[in-house]
């Protein structure tokens, strides 16, 4: 199973989704989908980022997100993906955290480490399987990257790395899911946009983290 990480935060929110597909190509094939609805719609953009899409072209974050969840079949009604699943948790920041829009980098690894050991727990994996996880990097990312990948071992085979997400497109999925999950929490309005992740918003939960 390859798999796709990357985290989403505000004020009140830190939200780390998971995109995952049994192979690598599903999920190079659906960034290179979303090319084609992005022409269609007359936008040009190198990478595709939650938040610029939501600030600049909206049309085409909800024209991906169903790319991205519903399956179209031919001459039988639409239904969820089942080639793509999606995975996503959240950490409810404490009042004294709620000062700005990013955690403290100490803390922020914290977090990270503790929702990441809830995502690699709800991974559909049977015991055969093991996991290729692609997490977005970000500052001090690798220092983290031995606990990580202890956290993985005590639950299946695989590897853990930290890459751009210019060089590894999955990792733009988990960017639409992570910003996408993170404003329903917030309770935007756009309610439109988040019927395509309302299948992982069942499994959804908050994940207590000790301060």
């Amino acid at each position: 199973m390859y798999v796709a990480v990357d985290e989403s935060q505000d004020t009140q929110h830190f939200v780390l989704a998971a995109v995952a597909a049994e192979d690598l190509v599903t999920l190079n094939a659906t960034v290179g989908k979303f090319r084609t609805v992005s022409r269609h719609l007359s936008v040009a953009v190198r990478e595709y980022h939650e938040f610029d899409l939501h600030r600049d072209h909206p049309r085409l974050l909800t024209r991906l997100l169903d790319e991205m969840c519903v399956a179209k079949r031919k001459g039988r009604r639409p239904g969820p993906r089942t080639d793509i699943k999606i995975l996503a948790t959240y950490y409810l920041k404490a009042p004294s955290e709620q000062t700005g829009t990013a955690l403290g980098h100490i803390r922020m690894v914290t977090v990270y480490r503790e929702l990441f050991r809830s995502l690699v727990w709800a991974l559909p994996l049977t015991p055969q399987e093991d996991a290729q996880i692609l997490c977005d990097r970000f500052e001090g990312s690798e220092a983290l990257l031995p606990t990580l990948q202890s956290i993985l071992i005590a639950r299946t085979a695989g590897s853990i790395r930290f890459v751009d997400s210019v060089l590894e497109k999955p990792l733009q999925l988990a960017d639409l899911a992570a910003g996408t999950i993170r404003r329903h929490l917030d309770g935007d309005a756009n309610e439109g946009r988040f019927r395509y992740v309302a299948p992982v918003l069942y499994h959804l939960g908050v994940v207590p983290v000790k301060q």
